[in-house]
């Protein structure tokens, strides 16, 4: 109609945006995999047009970017990590602890003794019981779509 046009949406999940000069729809890494019918309307002086229906399938990845910071902790008493960051790949993600070895020694599955990973948050934890140590955690991360490459987290519990 020759005047200005501003774009709007509806429908969008948080993460979900429009630019309103434009109309080209954006997402962040952070939507969750699924199909979102979207309703796009083009307005300018004279009111709106028709609305276009669009559907975003999102499809999950497996995640990736597992970055603990700090990656390591000495300690001598129970203790926790911090909260890790990941691109979660579009699904939930779960956390586990898959291997270790303990001053440079031996591979071994799952976690040492005392030590436990919040399966939702991914945050390790550790009590006062753990042996004396260099302890080097393989952290995965899991979702929908699969394994991320892991992260390690490096754990020394000294004498007290």
């Amino acid at each position: 109609g020759g005047a200005a046009v501003t774009y709007t949406i509806s429908g969008n999940p948080s993460g979900v945006t429009i630019d309103a000069s434009t109309g080209i729809i954006s997402w962040t890494d952070k939507v969750l995999a699924g199909t979102y019918p979207l309703t796009i309307t083009a307005t300018n002086s004279a009111g709106a047009g028709n609305p276009v229906f669009y559907i975003l399938t999102i499809n999950a990845i497996a995640p990736k970017d597992l970055v603990y910071n700090p990656n390591n902790a000495t300690t001598t008493t129970t203790g926790s990590s911090a909260t890790p960051s990941i691109n979660n790949g579009g699904a939930f993600v779960t956390y586990a602890i898959s291997s270790f070895t303990k001053d440079e020694g031996t591979f071994t599955s799952g976690s040492p003794t005392g030590v436990s990973i919040n399966a939702t948050t991914g945050q390790i934890l550790w009590t006062d019981g753990v042996a004396v140590g260099t302890y080097k955690l393989t952290i995965t991360a899991t979702n929908s779509a699969g394994a991320g490459t892991p992260a390690v987290y490096t754990l020394t519990i000294t004498s007290p």
